[in-house]
């Protein structure tokens, strides 16, 4: 039996998206929960947030990053700036690395200066959740360790995380290929697959 080729993963910037996300924002899924879910997940977050609806939404907004960390006065007012990764040159939360991020959500009304984004300074490559406000203090926070975990800390959200979860489970189940080892499964994940089950 010959099985389909699987699709490349979606890339914004270099970067790959999670599969889950790549999955949501193709189908329309990737909303916005409502502004009292947001409230009560992220508390720090003090104006409305705007979910980005498409691929090329998420690299339009993600382009700023680029114009921040070229700029000298807004690098340092918004933290953006670039080789995070080259030793000597990290910098920690709520510094983002222009190269090593992608928007995901920004602020609703102009001037709020607002943003979640997905961080991939980690080792292996994956992105963490992190969100900004440049008018609290801290001004950086961790918002998920994954990008899985942050899709489901929004309650009507997992349904439509759970699908696009379920049908890359069953694209490398159907392909004979190892499940923890998958790319498009991070392992904080496996575990949130299983309980839906």
């Amino acid at each position: 039996m010959v099985s389909e080729p699987a699709e490349p993963p979606i890339r914004v910037r270099g970067l790959v998206l999670p599969a889950a996300l790549a999955s949501l924002l193709a189908s329309g899924r990737w909303q916005h929960p409502g502004d009292d879910v947001i409230r009560r997940a992220l508390p720090w977050f003090e104006a409305p947030l705007h979910f980005l609806p498409s691929v090329s939404a998420v690299e339009s907004q993600s382009r700023v990053l680029d114009t921040d960390a070229d700029d000298d006065w807004s690098s340092r007012y918004f933290h953006v700036t670039r080789r995070t990764r080259e030793p000597g040159h990290y910098l920690p939360l709520p510094w983002l690395d222009a190269g090593l991020a992608l928007m995901i959500a920004v602020n609703r009304d102009p001037g709020d200066d607002l943003a979640i984004a997905l961080d991939y300074r980690s080792e292996d490559g994956s992105p963490v959740v992190v969100g900004s406000d440049a008018w609290t203090y801290p001004r950086g926070h961790l918002c998920a360790p994954c990008a899985c975990q942050f899709y489901f800390s929004f309650g009507n959200g997992r349904k439509a995380v759970s699908a696009a979860m379920t049908a890359s489970v069953e694209t490398i189940v159907r392909e004979s290929r190892p499940l923890v080892s998958n790319p498009n499964i991070p392992s904080c994940c496996l575990e949130l697959l299983l309980l839906k089950a």
